[in-house]
């Protein structure tokens, strides 16, 4: 079952962003490290030279392809798994998407984010009133 995530915000620290989700119903924080910064990611690139994924995306939009979600299915081995949901004129599509990828177009098309609920279970940091005050002390 897939639980809907809030992107909060990203951290970087030496060059690996760490992206965090928060799920309201269960009050989880989910981070999520890309430890293979996408050349999306990067930052001040210059204009004259549009990465892949950035003319994928404009592609994507011009031909009528509609980002439907996100979903992160699996956590195994220190990696995040995600599909991406596509729908077109042909239908509906869930293609394999690496999660630097998979995080990029979800964010930038406004797109929702579905983690499997056992990895928010797994992954996740249950906010509690007692680990609030602890990180604040």
């Amino acid at each position: 079952m897939f639980e809907r995530v809030e992107y909060l915000t990203n951290v970087t620290s030496e060059n690996i962003p760490t992206y965090y989700f928060f799920h309201k119903k269960s009050k989880t924080l989910l981070p999520i490290k890309v430890e293979l910064l996408s050349t999306s990611m990067v930052k001040d690139a210059h204009p004259s030279q549009p990465n892949t994924l950035d003319t994928v995306k404009k592609i994507i939009f011009a031909i009528g392809i509609k980002i439907e979600n996100i979903k992160i299915y699996l956590y195994q081995d220190g990696y995040f798994y995600s599909h991406l949901s596509v729908i077109s004129s042909s239908g509906e599509m869930e293609i394999n998407c690496s999660i630097s990828d998979a995080l990029f177009l979800a964010l930038s098309s406004n797109s929702p984010i579905l983690v499997e609920k056992n990895i928010l279970r797994d992954c996740g940091i249950k906010v509690t009133q007692k680990l609030i005050k602890e990180s604040l002390g």
